[in-house]
């Protein structure tokens, strides 16, 4: 799953260097790490494609909105992606239509038990971000919107988190780590967030101390946000009974400590 939203990510922000800089460079890293994702997780690692398409739409006529850039990236992509699929189905063809088959249920089917309501994925934003962040997420694309040099890429991030979130919600397998592709576009709201506050404070008639100590605080709420508090008190209470997490694992400990196991 890491790997799967790094790769997501570089693909994305290769997308907004190129509309950035327009050097063709960026096309074929746009092509190299959206195949890179689709050997992870097939094809939802495409989502730059569909982030570039809301890019584009945007004040494009309809015969302008496929470019031979996005042809180009889109060559290299499959040109990454399809050997591997091509390959599968030659040698493990029994294996890989199973594969195939498994995957889809995700959508239709809750598997391995798990499951949860539409909003499952909204409801552990704080989880997976820190806690609280969800109250910061609209004011932080607010922030990146007035703020940034290029709406209508912030717009295409938007679109690019809520249709993931959409997609996600809509599914009947439910797993936390599903929505982390979307990480970008979180941490570029909660930045531009904090750096219009910082701005904010920087124009304020407040002396130059002053200035340092109300950005030092929002800095450390910012850290103590990020702290998931009941996580780090199941994983380091042990002598709390309700915590049954770190007990286990000592118990764990102590069973493979005692095993007569072979040396290697």
């Amino acid at each position: 799953d890491f790997s799967f939203m790094v790769y997501v990510s570089l693909s994305v922000w290769s997308l907004m260097e190129y509309t950035y800089s327009g050097k063709k460079y960026w096309v074929v890293w746009i092509g190299v790490f959206s195949g890179l994702a689709m050997l992870c997780k097939w094809v939802v690692g495409l989502l730059v494609y569909f982030v570039w398409f809301v890019f584009q739409v945007q004040g494009k006529r309809i015969r302008q909105l496929i470019t031979w850039p996005m042809v180009t990236s889109v060559f290299i992509t499959l040109l990454i992606a399809l050997p591997w699929q091509f390959y599968i189905f030659y040698k493990f063809p029994a294996e890989a239509a199973l594969t195939y088959q498994y995957n889809l249920r995700h959508f239709h089917e809750a598997l391995d038990g798990q499951t949860g309501q539409f909003f499952f994925h909204f409801s552990i934003f704080d989880l997976l971000y820190g806690s609280l962040s969800s109250f910061f997420l609209v004011p932080g694309f607010a922030a990146l919107y007035k703020n940034s040099g290029s709406r209508k890429m912030v717009i295409a991030l938007i679109s690019m988190f809520l249709i993931v979130y959409l997609f996600f919600s809509l599914a009947t397998t439910k797993m936390p780590a599903y929505t982390i592709i979307v990480s970008l576009p979180v941490m570029l709201a909660f930045a531009a967030l904090l750096d219009y506050t910082g701005s904010y404070i920087e124009k304020a008639g407040i002396p130059d101390i002053g200035k340092k100590i109300v950005l030092a605080v929002i800095v450390f709420l910012f850290i103590i946000v990020r702290f998931d508090f009941k996580s780090l008190k199941e994983h380091h209470f042990p002598w709390k009974d309700e915590y049954s997490y770190s007990s286990m694992l000592y118990y764990n400990r102590q069973i493979f400590k005692e095993l007569d196991l072979p040396g290697n």
